[in-house]
């Protein structure tokens, strides 16, 4: 798997049960999720994922409990589909969901990419997903959050490394002079990126730690903390548009 996201926010949409050919209940709705910045007292931006739940179980329970404005929490893997708008949406294709009364907003995200393009704040950032007969990926804008700005050394990525990253995700609506309309993703990095292998060379030693557990070992920002709880609230900047 290439990328994983744990998105915990409200369902924004009628949910929509359906059985597939072989007897298995799916769901599929809208999620809200608030981006809130490092003011507790602002509200900050809303986000929109659509989530398709393929867990039969899952399915069950919001087909049961779940209604517009249920608080869920949902874990799965990031892709994108082209509305008919012409505007990209973003789905989180869900292996399980779970019912959280008064959960907090969140969308965190685990992503191992390329990096396609480096600027003073982050760097563009390609995630591929789908199969090896139709490999499909994803751009976006990966910004370090402030506290990495002021202690990590950036020379040492460059373009083509193939790295992981972790942090908090938003969906934002930009519209270029001529007036055509995107959706972008964009992720506040919350831990010191980990190279995964450089460009041109092989891949990291088989004895060494997996990408996640060297992540969230990083002392930058109490990653531990962060990969239990999502507590921290890092100041989302808005992505550059590829």
């Amino acid at each position: 798997m290439s990328n994983s996201v744990l998105v915990s926010g409200n369902v924004a949409s009628e949910i929509k049960v359906s059985t597939t050919k072989d007897g298995k209940k799916c769901a599929h709705f809208s999620m809200a999720v608030n981006n809130k910045s490092n003011n507790q007292n602002e509200t900050g931006n809303t986000s929109f994922f659509n989530v398709s739940v393929f867990d039969g179980r899952s399915a069950s329970d919001l087909e049961r409990f779940a209604k517009k404005g249920t608080p869920v929490a949902v874990a799965g893997y990031l892709s994108s589909d082209e509305g008919k708008d012409g505007l990209t949406y973003y789905r989180v294709n869900a292996n399980n969901v779970t019912l959280v009364p008064g959960g907090d907003d969140k969308a965190a995200g685990f992503f191992v990419g390329t990096v396609a393009r480096l600027f003073p704040t982050g760097f563009s950032f390609a995630l591929n997903y789908g199969s090896k007969e139709n490999p499909k990926t994803i751009f976006m804008f990966a910004s370090f959050s402030k506290k990495l700005l002021e202690n990590l050394d950036r020379t040492i990525y460059q373009v083509g490394d193939l790295i992981a990253v972790s942090g908090y995700l938003s969906v934002y609506k930009t519209t270029k002079e001529d007036g055509k309309a995107f959706n972008n993703l964009g992720i506040v990095i919350a831990a010191t990126p980990v190279i995964v292998r450089k460009k041109g060379q092989q891949p990291v030693q088989a004895n060494q730690q997996p990408v996640a557990q060297q992540m969230y070992q990083q002392p930058t920002a109490q990653p531990q903390q962060m990969a239990q709880t999502y507590q921290p609230q890092p100041q989302v900047q808005t992505p550059v548009q590829q």
